[in-house]
């Protein structure tokens, strides 16, 4: 579904929302959700592209934080649609082409979403150890054995680090233990 462009206001018709310091010709300024607290990799990766894609514009954009009752803050950026001359700014057109991209494809930055994916996955593999803490003695694994699970599930169990939902993966137990048993098999109690 192709995602309707912002309007310069639109921030007057959200429920419940209020901006603080907003600039005095705000009504001239639309607002574009990023990402939040509970965002996934991919959110989290598009808002920083986004951010990147706009920063060159100065005062036609502002990046703002917003309290939310459920998600506790909201990133946003906040574009000036048009300018004295009554016409579109140059970051306005650039988040409308921005918008346009995402509507055909997901991913803005296929590098940065890659790396946020391997990174959270590394985390997620050290902090899986909790399931296997009985059965592996933690002080006879290498200190860069996340790595080495990682490449270890990538060639016998891509299943345990699948990304299946955009929080990177997460081995099981099971995964675990018989991951552990190949790399380091002296860490086994």
């Amino acid at each position: 579904m192709k995602e309707t462009k912002p309007k310069a206001g639109n921030w007057c018709e959200f429920e419940s929302f209020c901006w603080f310091e907003r600039p005095d010709d705000a009504d001239k300024f639309c607002i574009y959700h990023l990402n939040h607290r509970d965002s996934d990799l991919l959110e989290q990766s598009n808002a920083d592209a986004i951010r990147k894609a706009l920063e060159q514009f100065g005062d036609d954009v502002r990046l703002e934080t917003f309290s939310h009752w459920a998600v506790g803050w909201i990133d946003a950026v906040a574009v000036r649609v048009s300018g004295p001359d009554s016409k579109e700014t140059e970051a306005y057109r650039t988040l409308c082409e921005i918008i346009d991209r995402l509507a055909e494809y997901p991913v803005l930055d296929e590098t940065d979403y890659s790396e946020r994916e391997h990174e959270a996955t590394l985390k997620n593999i050290k902090d899986s150890f909790y399931q296997v803490n009985e059965e592996v003695d933690s002080e006879k694994l290498p200190e860069d054995w996340t790595c080495s699970a990682l490449s270890w599930f990538w060639d016998n169990d891509q299943s345990a680090v699948e990304n299946t939902d955009d929080r990177g993966g997460y081995p099981n137990r099971d995964q675990l233990l018989a991951c552990i048993s190949k790399i380091c098999p002296k860490a086994i109690k």
